[in-house]
């Protein structure tokens, strides 16, 4: 009787346990075939996966270690035990992403520890979530140990997901300098924070809108800031996240702050538009400039719903080209209505020509004046690219004549220009309502620069992290008359001839591929070209950035491409600056806290237009480098992402070079580039000799010590010189004034200088005046010191005076290796 009581009390146990489990509402199995999964899984997935479905959404959970075609740094995430994706799970919408991973860094090393599942708690009713427990080990470089603990909780009918992760020091060392985060990545770029470390430090949350979707990642209490960069043994860290979707961002967002606590007031924004087209809602806050919310709309939708706090916001609405602003409060409890009305318009037909009428490819910038907002003119859309996008697009480009534009109507300053060698030329009209206008503009030729061409040796585009396609990219290049171009994506050779033929700009300009080999732990940045595009490889040929020594990755570079050159880049851009990572000695190069890495052929010492700040220092660098024999030739470059505000051209390096453009070879520009036959320069152009036919990259042997110098700088116009100064052995040694003018030639002047030791001479030329408009960078503060100031720099002509047919350099090679003091930071 008691044997048949305990079958039967076992039999019931079992079944109750399989009724519930039935009536679990978030269920997880393990995929088979991933063909049977819904369209945005089934490329995601691999057999032995994990499909967790809440009963509303689709989660892909990572087993198997995968290789992501859009990360293209080493080392990556292999998705092991990460989440690729979410959906709804009623229709193909695709919402691939990686989530979950914690992400280890240990001094300059990354790890991404694979993670096991080890434990399902499925929810014993409907209502209950479903819990999976994961773990991994990691062993560091130095035989450092870990243990990492990660618990996703799945809410049913949520589309939610909780991530709660430990990190513990589970070994007898202490781990440092350590580094963690919870590793989330989008594969987007369009999204907003509201985040302010000041008025709005519990915001920490990201929502990102793709083609049907809204994602969100959210920081449940997580600090950052306050993890310890030194884990002492059994010590641990505890990181807290979250993971929404939804479909509308009004349901998203309401979500989000129910799970932040916030109260928030819903809104409802209506426009008011005759033309059926994208236009892009912006909510900021004002005080803080905090963005609540972006969203491009879809053609013909009128309105849109969000949620925000009390608070004081600019509406923007950007119907594009017009720019329409709101200032609103938003109070507690009751629902708000505003409205967004697109302007009236007129036309413009514009053409740009020289003197001779011939049409220039050039740049057109619009700027209100009297209360008129800047013009914003279709972007990129980052909805179907997925890529960065232009927050700034006011200049159109002449490509095609005559250019028509429509503009809301009001007062606008234009200015038309063709880079630093032409003069420019601005105009302020009035557009009226339905009123069509035409507009000629006429630039000459400012500078009769021969034997030279101008080069940008650091591009970006939408194929790492720029704002614009080849096409946009391209016609900005033309606009600012560069004549070669050399595509440096981070990690990814683009290719920028097809399109260049395609618009038929390959009489303005050559092209050349590289790549800007980045490391994840931005130790340095280089430029490493010509590269030729392999389609078949992920980076399209560029190098892995794995490495132990910085030696290691140069080598690695000139293994896969022996002739290319490497270019050191923005070598004190603090986290992104080599020269900053590795502590080397402002004053004198003397030290550094590593051994230093200098076999680059290029060191860019202009990066961008503006000389005070990291340029400045990384040209004291460059001295101080030559003073002790390291004799890398400087290169100027724009690094541009963009094009409005980040404009191409800004720095450039003029290259000496006879041919005409039509018959130029790499070999033409390659040659002078490494032998130092050029000069950098944000706009003014300097020709430089010693004894009337050495000039930059040449030795000249002068056993008598004494050299006749000449030199000439010119500028167009618009762009001011007020000071020329000689360095010599990387002091400043003679400055002479330059008197404001508005002729091309500037300065011109010869002198005697007489030298007791080998030397290298430098000519370098300075302004006093902005570049603005032309170059939309302005001074952040307001100050001189910090605005966009003419510039430019000759690489050096060696003098031998002891006659032994080398340059002896005047200070010791040796730059000592000197341990990082305890009170310097970690960068």
């Amino acid at each position: 009787m008691e044997i048949r009581i305990k079958k039967f009390l076992i039999g019931w146990l079992l079944a109750l346990f399989i009724t519930t489990a039935l009536q679990a509402a978030v269920e997880i199995k393990k995929i088979e075939d991933p063909n049977q999964l819904p369209a945005g899984l089934k490329d995601l997935a691999r057999a032995g996966d994990y499909l967790i479905n809440d009963g509303k959404y689709l989660f892909l959970m990572g087993k198997e270690p995968r290789e992501f075609k859009k990360i293209t740094y080493d080392p990556a995430p292999e998705g092991q035990g990460a989440i690729l994706a979410l959906v709804p799970a009623e229709n193909g919408l695709t919402n691939d992403l990686i989530a979950g991973q914690l992400q280890v860094r240990i001094g300059p090393d990354y790890y991404y520890p694979a993670y096991s599942l080890t434990r399902v708690n499925p929810g014993r009713t409907r209502n209950s979530p479903l819990m999976v427990e994961l773990e991994a080990r990691l062993t560091g470089k130095n035989q450092e140990r870990a243990s990492l603990k990660t618990t996703y909780t799945f809410i049913p009918e949520k589309g939610s997901l909780d991530i709660k992760s430990v990190f513990t020091n589970s070994g007898d060392k202490v781990i440092e300098p350590l580094s963690l985060s919870v590793y989330f990545n989008a594969f987007h770029a369009y999204h907003f924070n509201p985040y302010h470390q000041k008025h709005f430090p519990d915001l920490n949350f990201r929502v990102y809108q793709k083609k049907g979707i809204y994602s969100a990642w959210i920081n449940r209490g997580s600090k950052p800031a306050e993890i310890p960069s030194s884990l002492l043994p059994g010590q641990s860290v505890e990181l807290h996240y979250g993971l929404l979707v939804r479909k509308d961002p009004e349901e998203l967002l309401s979500e989000i702050y129910a799970l932040l606590k916030k109260e928030v007031c819903p809104v409802e924004i209506s426009l008011i538009s005759n033309h059926k087209k994208p236009v892009e809602i912006v909510v900021e806050e004002v005080f803080s400039s905090s963005v609540f919310f972006r969203s491009f709309l879809d053609e013909g939708q009128e309105k849109i719903k969000t949620w925000l706090p009390p608070g004081l916001y600019r509406l923007k609405a950007h119907f594009f080209p017009a720019v329409v602003e709101k200032m609103v409060r938003v109070g507690s409890q009751t629902a708000e209505n505003f409205r967004l009305e697109e302007p009236p318009t007129g036309s413009l037909r514009i053409k740009l020509v020289d003197k001779k009428g011939k049409p220039l490819p050039g740049k057109i910038s619009f700027f209100g004046l009297d209360g008129t907002k800047n013009p914003y003119f279709s972007p990129e859309n980052p909805l179907k690219s997925g890529r960065s996008w232009e927050r700034i697009k006011n200049s159109v480009y002449a490509v095609n004549q005559p250019v028509e534009v429509k503009l809301p109507v009001g007062r606008y300053l234009i200015s038309a220009s063709f880079g630093p060698l032409y003069t420019r030329s601005q105009l302020a009209v009035e557009v009226l309502n339905g009123h069509d206008q035409e507009l000629t503009f006429k630039l000459e030729k400012a500078v009769k620069l021969k034997g030279y061409m101008s080069v940008d040796p650091h591009l970006h585009t939408i194929y790492s992290d720029g704002s614009l396609n080849v096409a946009e990219r391209l016609k900005s290049i033309v606009a600012e008359n560069l004549e070669v171009a050399i595509a440096t994506d981070h990690n990814f050779i683009t290719d920028y001839l097809p399109e260049l033929i395609k618009l038929g700009l390959n009489d303005y300009l050559k092209v050349f591929s590289g790549s800007e080999v980045t490391p994840l732990n931005n130790h340095l940045h280089l430029n490493n070209f010509p590269l030729t595009p392999q389609p078949e490889e992920k980076t399209r040929g560029s190098v892995t950035t794995r490495f132990d020594k910085v030696k290691d990755l140069l080598q690695t570079c000139l293994k896969k491409n022996p002739t290319s050159l490497l270019q050191l880049n923005h070598p004190r851009a603090g986290r992104l600056g080599y020269f900053e990572n590795i502590g080397l000695d402002r004053e004198k190069a003397a030290s550094a806290w590593e051994e230093p890495e200098l076999s680059f052929d290029l060191i860019e010492v202009m990066n961008g237009p503006f000389f005070h700040g990291a340029n400045e220092q990384a040209i004291t660098d460059w001295l101080n480098l030559l003073n002790r024999g390291y004799l890398l030739r400087a290169v100027g470059s724009s690094d541009s992402h963009g094009a409005d505000g980040n404009e191409p051209g800004y720095s450039r390096v003029f290259v000496r070079c006879p041919k005409k453009l039509k018959d130029l070879t790499w070999e033409d520009i390659a040659s002078p580039l490494k032998r130092g036959q050029s000069f950098v320069s944000n706009g003014p152009v300097v020709t430089f000799s010693l004894n009337r036919n050495h000039q930059p990259g040449d030795l000249l042997t002068d056993r008598d010590g004494q050299v006749r110098v000449r030199v000439t700088v010119s500028a167009a116009p618009w762009i001011e010189v007020s000071e020329f100064r000689l360095i010599i052995n990387g002091e400043r040694k003679l400055v002479f004034p330059v008197e404001a003018s508005t002729r091309s030639l500037r300065f011109e002047k010869q002198f005697n200088v007489e030298l007791g030791q080998d030397s290298y001479l430098i000519a370098e030329v300075l302004g006093n005046k902005s570049l603005y408009p032309v170059v939309q960078q302005s001074s952040r503060s307001g100050s001189l010191t910090e605005a966009a100031l003419p510039y430019a720099i000759t690489n050096p002509i060696f003098v031998d005076v002891d006659g032994n047919g080398r340059f002896d350099p005047p200070w010791g090679s040796e730059i000592k290796v000197k341990p990082r003091a305890v009170s310097e930071p970690n960068l």
